[in-house]
């Protein structure tokens, strides 16, 4: 009996995370430095900006950074970005001002566009011991984004390339936020800072000049258009508050909506958005850019189908516990954390948390009873039964 009583005694292996929310948390953990304070991508154990950014996103929707202690240490965290910014070297040089993806590597305006987004959700919890003496040099990022501007009115990822719609926003976006920064820290007006720093009309004209019917393509040379363009061109057009350059709203509107698959034709995934006119390719990025293109519309209640879209958006995180492109991915990506996350923040009526605290069906919990009981304890069970009838027996 001692045998069995041990047995029965020995407790299960520990289990998995149960909730979809505990297993983003513990992928989370598992890419970030506590040496340098930021994510990294999944495949890699270097800190970046934009697994940086994905991951305070969701932490911060998540209450995790706001207690204090925070999940993190924020202030490294901020130094993490600091260190990003190329401002130790002459102003006459290209990367000058800009943020890389990761220390030492060359800047361009999606990473500084990164990197800015991560700074501004730290910037929110400026109480935190340490924060306030951290800082960015706004001018010189100013600057760096000023040389990527093109002739033809876009902006470029890189120095002395072609720009994109998805660029010139992630610019825009920048400045923008640069300019509120600005005022808020020395006063100087937010429209002079917009003024000095961006050609507004001729932003505005390239915008246009990307349009192809009720969409957007990527550039003007482009020959199909999609929703990430179209999202970018609304994006960028509502910063500068010019949305009404645009024609018939309405039109783009319905074009967008169009892409959501609610009844599937060629196996698409249900709730999720396509990139184009049946591109078949239900995928989280599209959807994400088609619910902030709606949310400038104002067109997400009551014109996209919520329950649906927020079912995909859960559905694609991988059974390693962050965000895939989409569902039934065995592994997902840092980056796309965020943007899952930010997705279901633009839904009526869903609460992040309460949505992601059920049952992850990539990392069930246990069963009541472990296997490995059974496997040890049946077979001395018989083994003393037969031992008690022999002894009857005798």
């Amino acid at each position: 009996m001692m045998f069995v009583s041990m047995a029965l005694l020995t407790p299960p292996v520990s289990a998995n995370p149960a909730t979809r929310l505990e297993s983003v948390h513990s992928y989370l953990n598992d890419h970030y430095d506590t040496t340098e304070g930021g994510y990294s991508l999944k495949a890699e154990k270097l800190s970046r900006a934009e697994p940086t950014f994905s991951a305070l996103f969701a932490l911060n929707e998540f209450g995790d950074i706001a207690t204090r202690p925070p999940s993190i240490n924020l202030t490294k965290t901020k130094e993490f970005i600091n260190h990003l910014q190329w401002t130790r070297i002459k102003e006459k040089e290209d990367k000058y001002g800009g943020f890389s993806s990761a220390i030492a590597v060359t800047p361009s305006v999606m990473s500084t566009y990164y990197a800015l987004r991560a700074w501004q959700i730290l910037s929110l919890h400026n109480d935190y011991i340490g924060m306030t003496e951290v800082e960015i040099n706004e001018t010189a990022a100013l600057v760096y984004l000023n040389r990527t501007f093109t002739d033809e009115g876009s902006f470029a990822s890189n120095v002395g390339e072609q720009g994109s719609l998805l660029t010139t926003y992630m610019a825009v976006y920048s400045i923008d936020y640069l300019a509120r920064l600005i005022e808020e820290e020395d006063g100087t007006p937010y429209q002079k800072t917009m003024d000095k720093w961006l050609n507004e009309s001729a932003v505005v004209d390239y915008v246009l000049s990307c349009q192809s019917g009720d969409a957007f393509k990527p550039t003007p040379d482009a020959s199909v258009p999609g929703v990430t363009p179209t999202a970018a061109a609304l994006l960028t057009l509502d910063i500068l508050d010019r949305l009404n350059a645009v024609g018939d709203l309405q039109g783009v509107r319905d074009w967008l909506l169009a892409r959501q698959v609610v009844t599937p034709t060629a196996g698409e995934y249900v709730g999720g958005f396509t990139e184009g006119y049946l591109t078949n390719d239900t995928n989280l990025m599209s959807t994400y850019y088609a619910l902030k293109a709606l949310d400038v519309l104002n067109a997400i209640t009551n014109y996209v189908n919520v329950s649906l879209v927020e079912d995909f958006v859960i559905s694609c995180q991988a059974a390693d516990g962050a965000w895939a492109l989409s569902p039934d991915s065995p592994e997902g990506e840092t980056t796309y954390i965020g943007i899952a996350i930010e997705a279901l923040t633009l839904l009526p009526d869903v609460n992040v948390v309460t949505a992601l605290s059920v049952e992850d069906p990539n990392n069930r919990s246990p069963p009541a009873i472990d296997w490995r009981w059974i496997a040890v304890a049946v077979p001395l069970v018989l083994a003393l039964v037969a031992g008690l009838v022999a002894l009857r027996l005798d």
